[in-house]
């Protein structure tokens, strides 16, 4: 029965971390297109004129966001992330590890700038992601 009771809690976790992962990856996403956008009206102006509307870059930013982040966020750092917190190694540090190390990996296999955007969104989705869950646990 407690083994029965352990696996039930594990997927509780794992559900609840999914949920929290890509609410915070449309949350992270959200942030960046607003960034877009207001680039976008930076250079409006100026010659020669911008590749992008200021709208344009908020979608393109937005969905590039979601579309590049969505597998990892669903197949490895949620996962990861309800792993550690089922057996109890979850840190503040380790949150950050999850988020901060996809993108490593990027930056150092010569993809620069795709890197660092793995880099930002991944930390902004792992922090968002484990106050949601904190925030889900204290509320019962």
């Amino acid at each position: 029965m407690a083994a029965n009771e352990s696996t039930s809690e594990f997927w509780r976790l794992f559900w609840r971390s999914e949920i929290s992962a890509v609410a915070s990856l449309l949350i992270c996403a959200t942030i960046i297109a607003l960034y877009g956008f207001f680039d976008g009206l930076r250079t409006a102006g100026t010659q020669p004129k911008p590749l992008l509307s200021p709208m344009e870059a908020a979608k393109f930013a937005f969905l590039y966001s979601i579309t590049i982040g969505l597998l990892p966020v669903i197949l490895y750092g949620a996962p990861l992330y309800a792993a550690a917190k089922f057996f109890q190694f979850l840190s503040w540090k380790l949150v950050i590890t999850i988020g901060l190390l996809p993108g490593l990996v990027i930056y150092f296999f010569g993809e620069h700038e795709l890197g660092l955007w793995f880099i930002a969104l991944g930390v902004g989705v792992s922090i968002l992601t484990h106050l949601f869950s904190e925030k889900a646990r204290r509320l019962g």
